[in-house]
């Protein structure tokens, strides 16, 4: 069965002028799904070969999006990080057993690298996933205070309650007391 690749089409309205025709045809191609479609369609290729119009995955994409912001579903979502996380494992296993068969240092230390950014990869997308399906929780309030102590755990002695003020005055231009001279007075 060969199917020919199809190109982009765009239906414009032919009353509009070649400014708005231009704008309309930019508009097309900057939207996030036909720049996900061309992403996937340079790199599908080796798997889904001619068979699938670049028009018919833009326009799949576009429903997917579209699908999931209406209804707010995180089931592709999920899906999608899982399936990622499942090929990055995967490429981690094969790039680390590449390297264990590689005689060149260079060859293993490169083949080592890719399966290691792999494996961190695939950390990355399940603590993604882990996030997506159970969110942080915010706290709604927030306690602002000035000079505010909390006191976790035994109850402040007797004498740290009761504070001697009048050590705590000072007189401006008398001399400091230093620690010793501010025991013996209140000792008196």
């Amino acid at each position: 069965m060969t199917v020919k690749k199809a190109q982009a089409t765009i239906e414009v309205d032919s009353r509009l002028n070649d400014k708005e025709v231009k704008k309309k045809v930019a508009h097309y191609y900057l939207s996030p799904e036909v720049s996900g479609a061309a992403v996937i369609d340079s790199f599908s290729k080796n798997y889904t070969g001619e068979q699938v119009s670049f028009d018919d995955m833009a326009s799949v994409l576009k429903d997917t999006t579209k699908d999931l912001t209406q209804n707010n579903s995180m089931e592709y979502v999920e899906r999608l990080l899982l399936s990622q996380a499942v090929v990055l494992s995967n490429l981690f296993t094969s790039f680390a057993r590449r390297a264990s068969h590689q005689e060149n240092l260079k060859w293993y230390e490169t083949h080592m690298r890719f399966a290691l950014k792999a494996q961190s990869q695939s950390r990355a997308t399940l603590e993604t996933l882990s996030a997506v399906k159970n969110p942080p929780v915010y706290a709604n309030t927030a306690n602002i205070a000035t000079n505010q102590q909390i006191n976790n755990g035994a109850q402040p002695t007797q004498s740290s309650q009761s504070t001697n003020h009048e050590s705590l005055t000072h007189e401006q231009g008398a001399k400091i007391p230093t620690q010793n001279k501010v025991k013996q007075e209140s000792k008196s």
